[in-house]
């Protein structure tokens, strides 16, 4: 990955059997079983995340699981660019399109809770846009339940909220992949013209306030690279 430096994952679920050592307890989730929460893993290379999900995935989830993805960039600089507006609506659309390519081969999965999260109509998943909010933020609140949560001063990394916890960890995977390929993507290719004006990062939907971690982000050792080659995220 040229711009993105790890990723960590956050798994709601269910577990009856082989129940991972560090589960900690999530208000939100609510499934038949024996041992009830969220599991989060440390930061990993994308080489980690196939055995991550293999040891620790839930085996009972339902539409109150959500799987969080935070990546963490090589420079503040790319951060700074997503929390531009163009990069959510380029989010948007390439989401949609994903999602009709990956029902055809997962056809099997409960994609009602995927468009009821895309659609905004999850309490802890809104369709807003609050990033300048959201980076200062240092606890957590109700302003992070967007589809991205832009935790810079929490963790030091964004928060892709909008995906369900898949039934099939294969498309567990290949959300992972998605996501990669779409940040590296605009951040490679997009133009200059379509990244919004200055002013633009200045202005969110709806202006709320002016105001232990286990991702962080962390200095670029080496040059992020340059080149205008698509990315392909291979886990």
């Amino acid at each position: 990955m040229k711009r993105i430096f790890k990723v960590g994952l956050e798994l709601e679920g269910g577990w009856n059997k082989s129940v991972p050592s560090e589960i900690y307890s999530d208000g939100s989730v609510s499934v038949d079983a024996s041992t009830i929460g969220e599991i989060a893993s440390l930061p990993l290379f994308s080489k980690e995340v196939k055995k991550f999900l293999q040891k620790n995935y839930p085996q009972v989830v339902n539409k109150t699981c959500g799987f969080h993805i935070h990546f963490s960039m090589k420079n503040l600089y790319d951060y700074g660019r997503l929390m531009e507006r163009p990069f959510y609506d380029f989010f948007l659309a390439h989401v949609s399109t994903w999602a009709e390519g990956m029902k055809k081969i997962f056809p099997r999965e409960n994609w009602e809770n995927f468009y009821t999260r895309l659609h905004g109509d999850n309490n802890y998943c809104m369709r807003k846009f609050y990033p300048l909010t959201q980076k200062y933020l240092t606890e957590k609140r109700s302003e992070r339940y967007t589809h991205l949560n832009f935790c810079f001063s929490f963790h030091g990394t964004i928060e892709c909220r909008l995906f369900p916890m898949w039934r099939s960890k294969k498309l567990a995977r290949e959300t992972v992949k998605f996501l990669c390929e779409t940040v590296e993507n605009y951040l490679l290719i997009a133009p200059r013209e379509i990244r919004g004006i200055k002013a633009e990062i200045l202005v969110e939907e709806e202006p709320t306030l002016i105001k232990n971690e286990i991702f962080e982000i962390e200095e670029e050792n080496s040059s992020a690279g340059g080149g205008h080659n698509v990315c392909n995220f291979n886990l």
